[in-house]
């Protein structure tokens, strides 16, 4: 009798410590980062924004569905007409198209220093209602058009509120941000398919991280959302600087 109480409080034992079919077995940290899923696939930008302490939406006075307002960016175009030299004071610009066909859409530009430096594939917001978020919060998943520059930076980060990876992330206009996806993802790139972020294969994530970071910061020009240069003075009219980063980030909805 004894010895089958041993048995039985060994199988318990055993069974108890054996993992789920939702916990692999000795899974090292970067697999998990692969099976975790990103961040925007289970919260939305909001949720994202209050978990960072980040504000909603930047310059929210601008309707979103007014992408035909938004300046589309020609480095000789924008100098001429704004009167600066972009690439003085931004080194790194980077022009994101979220439109659904054409022969940039659902691409990244990276400018360095005025020239074309880098052209990814990435995936921008689905563009519609989502209403079955692990959160329960139903939202529509944009990826906002505008001129933004960066906000914050990780280079890994997890949720520990959500389970899930935004890594070699940038963020620009709230909780939205151009981050590392995960390898389910991949097949993706290419088409709208995020919950509003912008979505980046890990090694070109990295790159423009990188080139954000070594950039830094300095005294640029202040653009409204649309892509205006703003100007100040009553008298005497001026460009209106602020201390921020050295990365414009534009997001466009165009065919062209």
């Amino acid at each position: 009798m004894r010895s089958i109480l041993i048995l039985s409080s060994f199988l318990f034992f055993t069974a108890a410590c054996a993992p789920t079919a939702n916990e692999p077995a000795n899974s090292t940290p970067n697999e998990s980062s692969e099976q975790t899923s990103s961040l925007l696939d289970v919260a939305s930008p909001e949720e994202v924004a209050a978990e960072l302490g980040l504000p909603d939406m930047a310059d929210s006075s601008v309707p979103e569905f007014l992408s035909e307002e938004v300046t589309r960016f020609a480095i000789e175009q924008h100098n001429a007409t704004a009167g600066i030299d972009v690439t003085k004071y931004f080194p790194v610009v980077i022009v994101i198209n979220k439109a659904a066909k054409g022969p940039t859409a659902q691409t990244m530009k990276v400018y360095h220093r005025g020239q074309l430096a880098h052209t990814f594939a990435v995936s921008t917001g689905r563009e519609t209602e989502e209403t079955a978020t692990k959160s329960g919060r139903n939202y529509f998943s944009t990826t906002p058009t505008g001129w933004y520059a960066p906000t914050r930076t990780y280079e890994k980060y997890h949720s520990t509120l959500w389970q899930a990876d935004m890594n070699n992330s940038v963020f620009f206009n709230g909780g939205i941000a151009m981050h590392a996806t995960t390898r389910d993802h991949y097949k993706e790139l290419g088409s709208r398919a995020s919950g509003g972020c912008v979505r980046l294969h890990p090694t070109n994530a990295k790159i423009v991280y990188d080139l954000v970071l070594a950039e830094g910061k300095g005294e640029v020009p202040v653009y409204t959302r649309t892509g205006q240069v703003t100007i100040e003075g009553f008298w005497k009219k001026k460009v209106k600087m602020a201390k921020n980063w050295n990365t414009l980030i534009i997001v466009e909805d165009t065919e062209l």
